[in-house]
């Protein structure tokens, strides 16, 4: 069961972080892109491409690619085992304790 629970753990952390990592970095990148165009149309500008490229370079500097994710994913099993670890051989040392009484 426990590695089971891991598994979905491990998959539906990398998946949820990877998604917040990728919406952050189009949030971003939609940022770059409509304060470039902004100041464009004020100049009178209308060509738009420098806004696209940066907004295009502003996603990629800004997305931490899925290392992120999978560190995020996989650093916390370990620690999760040994949680569960504690718990029940601290259940099994009061219920032995409580056979002796």
């Amino acid at each position: 069961m426990g590695i089971v629970l891991s598994v979905i753990w491990a998959l539906s952390a990398f998946f949820y972080v990877r998604s917040r990592d990728i919406e952050q970095a189009g949030k971003f990148s939609s940022f770059v892109y409509s304060t470039c165009s902004e100041a464009k149309s004020a100049a009178k500008n209308y060509d738009f491409r420098e806004c696209s490229e940066r907004a295009s370079k502003s996603y990629l500097d800004y997305d931490p690619g899925p290392g992120n994710a999978a560190i995020a994913a996989l650093l916390p099993i370990p620690f999760m085992w040994l949680g569960m670890w504690l718990v029940v051989a601290v259940t099994r040392w009061v219920v032995r304790g409580f056979k002796k009484a």
